[in-house]
């Protein structure tokens, strides 16, 4: 069948709703992929996970002991 946008199917099955935090790029997507701000864990294709992109932060001590990020 012909899928909408945010939505995908796999060997032409039924269309299916991306899972939360994922789009497609365009109607008749086999796949979704994460938006923005989110990264893909370890799973990829049907079971898509997109979680919140991890920030790292580096903190920097000066002599008089405080610090800066």
């Amino acid at each position: 069948p012909a899928c909408p946008v945010n939505t995908y199917s796999v060997a032409g099955g039924d269309c299916v709703s991306c899972p939360a935090n994922s789009n497609t790029a365009g109607a008749n997507s086999a796949t979704c992929r994460c938006n923005a701000g989110y990264a893909a864990g370890s799973t990829y294709g049907p079971n898509l996970v997109c979680t919140g992109m991890l920030v790292l932060t580096t903190a920097i001590f000066c002599d008089d002991g405080e610090a800066t990020l």
